[in-house]
């Protein structure tokens, strides 16, 4: 199903225990044209920190009911997820790494 992606942008998420942040990027594979990661910014209750959750850790996206994503990670996963560099591509080795975080299959 094709979907306008920069209407997920802004999106809140919300982890098993409370609001993590909220949508601000996504990242395409830039070969297959699909979201590889959506780039969540966690506000300020993480000091403004970037992580990567995989499109497949968010479900479907909210409709008139809903106005969030709710993912079964809690803050802390999110916390303590690896960090991420704005300025660089996302190498397998790093997908690896934050899959292993979550304890998700890639």
């Amino acid at each position: 199903m094709l979907r306008n992606a920069s209407r997920l942008i802004g999106i809140a998420v919300k982890a098993t225990d409370g609001e993590v942040g909220s949508v601000a990027d996504l990242l395409f594979d830039d070969r297959q044209w699909t979201v590889r990661w959506a780039v969540v910014d966690t506000g300020g209750w993480l000091a403004d920190r970037q992580v990567l959750l995989a499109p497949a850790m968010l479900g479907e996206p909210p409709d008139g009911e809903h106005h969030a994503f709710h993912v079964a990670l809690t803050r802390w996963q999110v916390e303590q997820s690896p960090d991420i560099s704005s300025d660089e591509p996302v190498s397998r080795q790093h997908e690896a790494w934050l899959f292993d975080h979550y304890g998700q299959e890639p």
